[in-house]
């Protein structure tokens, strides 16, 4: 994967894992760039949570606590609200806003 993404004000470049915002990085953990690299690199479609589990741990066992604190170390520095999500959607806030 070579270049980088944009979306909103930010800036993702996934081959060195740093993450811009008008200018300035904005500093994430090891593995929550590499959550943010699936995501971004699907950004046209939904991203399984085996996918990522795969992606991201591969052959390696983790509770989905781990994955659960990538989403939200990236809504953090992305400023992102699951009531009112931007960038980032799991499936049952997608649920939970239709229903608003």
């Amino acid at each position: 994967m070579t270049g980088s993404f944009g979306f909103g004000e930010y800036r993702f470049h996934p081959e060195t894992g740093q993450l811009w915002l008008r200018g300035d990085e904005v500093r994430l953990t090891p593995k929550a760039a590499d959550v943010l690299k699936v995501l971004v690199s699907n950004a046209s479609s939904p991203v399984s949570k085996d996918t990522l589990f795969a992606s991201v741990w591969p052959d390696v066992a983790v509770s989905d606590d781990a994955l659960t604190t990538c989403i939200q170390v990236l809504r953090r520095v992305l400023g992102d609200d699951a009531k009112r999500p931007q960038f980032i959607v799991t499936p049952d806030e997608a649920k939970e806003n239709e229903k608003e």
